[in-house]
């Protein structure tokens, strides 16, 4: 600098085969549950599971797309369609570059964004839609034995994969599920609790 002081240079690595976080537009906390180093010393397979936020919106809207988070709205009316949230150029990617075949949704609240009546399918055409409502509360990791059996016979299936499962946000419940993937297949500690 011009007052003769220096600062210090430093480098970093970044691992060429590590965790990926995706671009999936209209889709938050988007990541590939692979890519993690094991005890064996082999890294989990990346392509297969991946892990986000929800696709569709969670909570019924008013006819100005608000939140209505009051049920004795009298003014509310159900909408007639699922409010996508993933975009067009979001769903060329699941699709497109992923080959996403079935989308595990976690949650529980308000039939998951989809209106009284209304099938439950995916949002993204050609996604498999299965829906494993889980309790997001401190002790879900017992709370939800049925549905984390249920979760492990369908990854069982080779035929549902590529796989993506969320809950809402993809922080609890879908924590917890990866945290779960990740000790079967062998991660540390360490790195379980960085990506949960």
């Amino acid at each position: 600098s011009a007052d003769g002081e220096e600062s210090k240079i430093g480098t970093f690595t970044t691992a060429s085969d590590g965790p990926r976080n995706l671009y999936v537009d209209g889709v938050t906390n988007f990541r590939d549950v692979g890519g993690w180093m094991t005890a064996s010393g082999k890294r989990m397979k990346q392509g297969i599971i991946y892990r986000s936020a929800r696709w569709n919106a969670s909570y019924r809207l008013d006819d100005n797309g608000n939140e209505v988070t009051d049920g004795k709205d009298v003014n509310y009316e159900e909408p007639s369609t699922v409010v996508a949230e993933i975009t067009a150029a979001g769903k060329s990617v699941i699709i497109g570059q992923l080959g996403i075949r079935t989308e595990v949704d976690f949650r529980l609240d308000n039939r998951n964004g989809y209106p009284e009546g209304a099938p439950l399918v995916s949002v993204v055409d050609g996604v498999n839609y299965v829906a494993i409502p889980m309790k997001g509360s401190s002790d879900m990791h017992t709370a939800n034995d049925a549905q984390l059996k249920q979760l492990m016979e369908l990854l069982a299936d080779s035929n549902n994969y590529p796989v993506v499962y969320h809950c809402n946000i993809g922080t609890d419940r879908t924590g917890m599920v990866s945290y779960i993937i990740g000790a079967l297949c062998g991660m540390s500690e360490e790195d379980l609790l960085r990506d949960y």
